[in-house]
């Protein structure tokens, strides 16, 4: 099956040929003809299988562009999956003129969010939180909704959405399309599938082995007293690329990030305190490379968009299997060999040896990484990698800027070879560029005696 023999408009065709989407993924196969047909589905789809696009391409070819009016609404669990879902959309929708897809949730300012409904979203991408609380607010109205979908249901249940889910289901309208995505199917989600569905749905999963997760799982078993050093050792051997190390809460987080810092490993934190504002700037220099690790909750385990990560490091085991796995999927995706490295104890030895839904593991004894680690380092040193700082642009998409301009304005005015620019990431009001950091500060100073399209625009370097 090609995209082409999909019953697909001309727009999203073109699109889809772009984006060199050169066939659909299994899941793809599988999910967008009985979506298209109308099918209310629940659907198993893992992290980096294609299921956005699975239930976005249906969705877009259904939409109608006339329509001033809510018409799909898309459940996330975390405001990262919200983000990422809602960039994903637009970016499958280039070419459909006059389609407004919105995202809401908890640290986004609610008054923007209400002002924007003035001219409401054709598709709506929420968390289930900052939903119900416009609902109660009677600022959102769900009543012309043709298309709902709750995305990466099992972990909505695992934070406790249920109550939220079935307050916003009164409000949905009983004619409707309903689809459900879950990486796992609990006991509980055929539960909440008796609620949430009028019909019953056709239950679609691809074969796993049809998505082969490319992925090297290494166990390294440790004492406790012996997990910081082991750490040392992963890292040392992963100079070259970049990483997330996983903890189980936002203290254990802290102390790693302080403990990188005394080795002098530039870092970035991520967990569910931080305000969207804090985690964009962190996810920023993380994808452009001026930061080379993350230290996360499992926050970060979902709806994080990192094409290329080169390691996963679990300093902790989670208490769930499906956590384990969602942690494991943020590497190995595009086609590109991931790895993961777990520091095990005793007490977690136990609790892995009952998960029978993990990626085969291989077990290595901490004396041969520490072996391994001295040969690479002698034999192979790293190669010097360019490091790379961020600048901070106070304009955005809504003032008109472009990854163009700010490539203009970094060669015309600041000097800049286009080979020295890193990634450029436009938001709403600012943006970031990725520059040498040898040349960061002369860049800053030249772009604010000068213009970006013909204005001054306040520039800083992102700390």
């Amino acid at each position: 099956m090609q995209f082409k023999d999909l019953s697909l408009s001309d727009p999203l065709l073109k699109r889809i040929s772009e984006l060199d989407f050169e066939e659909p993924t299994a899941i793809q196969k599988i999910a967008i003809p009985e979506i298209l047909n109308g099918q209310n589905a629940i659907i198993r789809a893992e992290t980096g299988s294609g299921k956005t696009a699975a239930f976005a391409i249906p969705l877009l070819s259904g939409i109608q562009i006339p329509k001033n009016e809510i018409e799909a609404l898309i459940l996330v669990p975390t405001r990262e999956l919200a983000v990422q879902v809602q960039k994903e959309i637009k970016n499958l929708a280039f070419y459909i003129p006059n389609l407004k897809i919105s995202a809401f949730y908890g640290g986004h300012a609610f008054d923007a969010e209400r002002k924007s409904l003035m001219h409401p979203p054709h598709i709506l991408v929420a968390t289930p939180g900052r939903l119900a609380d416009h609902l109660r607010r009677d600022t959102v109205k769900l009543e012309n909704v043709t298309y709902f979908v709750i995305d990466e249901a099992d972990k909505l249940l695992e934070m406790g959405f249920e109550e939220e889910l079935k307050f916003i289901l009164k409000y949905l309208p009983f004619k409707r399309q309903t689809i459900m995505l879950s990486a796992t199917f609990p006991p509980a989600l055929d539960k909440l599938a008796t609620i949430i569905f009028r019909e019953i749905p056709a239950r679609l999963e691809a074969d796993s082995k049809t998505v082969p997760l490319q992925i090297e799982n290494i166990i390294i078993k440790s004492a406790e007293a012996e997990k910081d050093n082991v750490l040392k050792v992963i890292l040392e051997k992963s100079l070259e690329t970049n990483a997330i190390i996983f903890c189980n809460t936002r203290d254990k987080c802290r102390a790693i990030s302080q403990l990188l810092e005394n080795y002098n490993i530039k870092n970035g934190l991520l967990h569910g305190e931080l305000e969207q504002a804090d985690r964009d700037k962190v996810m920023a220099k993380f994808r452009n490379g001026s930061i080379k690790v993350l230290v996360a909750t499992d926050l970060a385990s979902r709806g994080i968009d990192i094409i290329k990560l080169g390691v996963v490091i679990n300093y902790e085991l989670p208490d769930q299997s499906s956590a384990f796995l969602h942690r494991v999927g943020r590497t190995g995706r595009a086609g590109e060999q991931g790895l993961v490295y777990s520091i095990v104890t005793d007490r977690e030895w136990h609790k892995l040896q009952n998960w029978t839904d993990i990626p085969d593991y291989r077990i290595i004894a901490l004396k041969n990484i520490l072996e391994t680690s001295s040969k690479s380092k002698l034999e192979n040193p790293p190669k010097k990698v360019q490091s790379k700082s961020t600048l901070h642009f106070q304009a955005g998409r809504k003032e008109k800027m472009s990854k163009g301009d700010i490539v203009g304005a970094l060669i015309a005015e600041a000097g800049l070879e286009s080979s020295e620019i890193g990634i450029i990431e436009i938001f709403d009001h600012f943006s970031y560029a990725a520059v040498p950091s040898s040349k960061a500060k002369q860049t800053v100073e030249k772009l604010t005696n000068g213009k970006i399209k013909g204005k001054k625009i306040k520039v800083s370097l992102l700390n």
